[in-house]
Formats: structure tokens, C-alpha cells, sequence
């Protein structure tokens, strides 16, 4: 993902999401089979996951990896950038429908 651009993996990404949009009835049936979950209620979970999925990526899209914090009178120009370092996840309990990664970090490019 690293070697990607931006709009790259942002365009990958948004492939995940269309893939489990595709797929919704199949998953939501498996909840059912796995944890008895109503599957109305699954497709429901999958669906807001998918669209937090879809805000992450909106906002990555948008997000300022550079940014001018010149202070106004002082000789000279300060940038800052910010750069991925690495990628931390996590996976709360129970919640594993929402599709976690709506954090910035997948479409970083973090190594």
C-alpha cells in the first residue's frame, strides 16, 4: 500500500467497501449462523459499517498531511508535514461488523 499514492489506495479501498455492499446478505447470513444474530439486524451493522468504511476514506481523502504554521511576522517559513510511520489497529469486542478501519491509517501508506 506504501508504494501507492493517495487516490490509489483511497480507490482500492473504496473496492473493499463495494465488495461487502456486495455481499451483504452472505455476511449477514453468516452473523445468523455464527452468533444468531437476526439477519435484518446483521445487514443493518454491516451497513453502518460500510458507511463509516466510506467516511474514513472521504475524510482521508481531504485530510491535510501538510500544513503552513508560519507564524505571521517572523522572518523565515515553517511547514509541517506529516508523514505515516506505521499502522496500529485495534478491534473492539463485539463490533467487529463495523469495520474498524475508518481511521486514517489503511489509506496512509504507513509502512
Amino acid at each position: 500500500m506504501a508504494a501507492l499514492d493517495l487516490t490509489e489506495r483511497l480507490a482500492l479501498l473504496a473496492r473493499v467497501a463495494d465488495t461487502v455492499e456486495e455481499h451483504v446478505t452472505e455476511l449477514a447470513r453468516l452473523e445468523n449462523l455464527e452468533m444468531g444474530k437476526p439477519v435484518p439486524l446483521a445487514e443493518q451493522f454491516i451497513a453502518g459499517g460500510v458507511a463509516g468504511w466510506r467516511q474514513g476514506l472521504e475524510r482521508a481523502g481531504t485530510y491535510p498531511f501538510a500544513a503552513d504554521v508560519t507564524v505571521p511576522g517572523e522572518s523565515g517559513r515553517t511547514v509541517v508535514e506529516q508523514r505515516p510511520l506505521g499502522v496500529v489497529g485495534h478491534h473492539p469486542m463485539e463490533l467487529h461488523d463495523h469495520l474498524d478501519p475508518r481511521e486514517p491509517a489503511p489509506s496512509s501508506g504507513g509502512r
